[in-house]
């Protein structure tokens, strides 16, 4: 078989998949808050909670004044060196600068060198060839079941909880490409 004609039959494989596929979107079940991030601490989290629930009371009560009230009175600020900035001009001018600049910054922290960045590929095998290595359909089928389904869909569309469950028709035809 070409690779024109693996390629065919693997669209040709995948079309009929999600045309037969009932499962176009999966619905997430419910969440459990985790703080990943080393800077979300629960205080973070619970300040986030409270905003989220003002808004929502104001869209559902938009003439209630007290709720109006109650919203209108929190505002973003921004500490930088000592002085509070009110303005979301202002703060997103700062967020701006320091991203800008941490690049940099971060590099003249670095220490001088007299080492050539060359010298170090100099220590890598200067082989002339390049193979791929063949790839078994157990090898796809194993990546396939230990990728994570809980993932947004991609660019093309698919789902990965679509492609686990044909990962049996698909594995042969991918291991061929």
């Amino acid at each position: 078989m070409t690779p024109d004609q693996a390629f065919t039959n693997f669209t040709n494989t995948m079309q009929a998949l999600i045309a037969e596929s009932s499962c176009t979107q999966v619905k997430k079940q419910g969440k459990k808050h985790k703080f990943k991030k080393p800077w979300m601490t629960q205080e973070i989290f619970k300040v986030m909670q409270q905003r989220e629930n003002y808004r929502k009371k104001v869209k559902d009560e938009p003439f209630n004044s007290k709720l109006s009230e109650k919203f209108s009175n929190i505002t973003s600020c921004l500490e930088v060196d000592g002085q509070i900035i009110l303005s979301p001009k202002e703060i997103s001018e700062c967020f701006n600068n320091f991203f800008s600049n941490i690049g940099s910054g971060l590099a003249d922290k670095l220490p001088a060198t007299n080492t050539d960045p060359l010298s170090y590929l100099s220590r890598l095998p200067h082989d002339e060839r390049f193979d791929f290595l063949e790839v078994s359909p157990i090898i796809i089928d194993e990546v396939i079941e230990n990728s994570s389904s809980k993932k947004a869909v991609g660019y093309d569309g698919v789902s990965m909880a679509l492609i686990k469950d044909n990962r049996q028709a698909l594995s042969p035809i991918l291991a061929h490409l």
